[in-house]
């Protein structure tokens, strides 16, 4: 039987983000940013991460050019907005708040900062040229299962289906079917509107 502390372990939230930081960072700046991130009683943080030197890195504005991008991973049992955080850390280690990122752990953007950390840690041996490769089964369509007697009969029975429904609507004119045009003098005629519309054969 769970005790009221279980409950209690199981109640507390977490709140898990990720902190991204244009530019050169020393041990300084790390030493920095822990004891600012404390204030929002930090259960994990993990270690930071560096990718390769980018033109235009991901997320930062325009003006923050060639450069490399620190990364890191911040869990807090206390919700908090992540504008809140990156003003914090920039006070507190002196680095431009254009240069912070922060973002939700789930960011679909996240995605594509993670393929460009594991792009920067390939190597030539692991990549795999596709050009001038035999194709395989996986990449390879049979076409008997397109082109078999099967799917043409059922195709062929489609057509007659669709064929069949056409030919059951006809047009005709609603409002002067069986109506002779109104006559107000010998020079003038003017016919009744017609309405045309699809019905059905019975």
């Amino acid at each position: 039987m769970k005790t009221f502390k279980d409950y209690l372990a199981e109640a507390v939230k977490e709140y898990t983000f990720k902190v991204k930081i244009a530019g050169v960072l020393e041990d300084d700046h790390m030493s920095a940013m822990e004891r600012a991130l404390s204030r929002f009683n930090v259960v994990k943080m993990s270690s930071p991460k560096k990718t390769i030197m980018q033109e235009h890195p991901l997320d930062f504005p325009a003006d923050v050019v060639n450069t490399e991008v620190t990364m890191f991973e911040v869990t807090t049992s206390l919700p908090i907005s992540y504008d809140s955080v990156a003003r914090t850390l920039s006070d507190h280690t002196g680095i431009p708040y254009g240069s912070i990122v922060v973002r939700h752990d789930g960011d679909p953007l996240e995605q594509e900062q993670i393929r460009e950390l594991e792009k920067a840690k390939a190597k030539e041996e692991d990549y795999t040229p596709i050009m001038g490769q035999a194709y395989t089964d996986k990449d390879t369509v049979k076409l008997d299962a397109v082109h078999d007697e099967k799917s043409k009969g059922s195709f062929l029975k489609q057509l007659e289906k669709n064929q069949k429904e056409r030919g059951n609507v006809e047009v005709v004119t609603g409002l002067t079917e069986g109506k002779k045009p109104e006559t107000l003098s010998p020079e003038t005629i003017i016919n009744t509107p017609t309405s045309y519309f699809a019905k059905g054969k019975k």
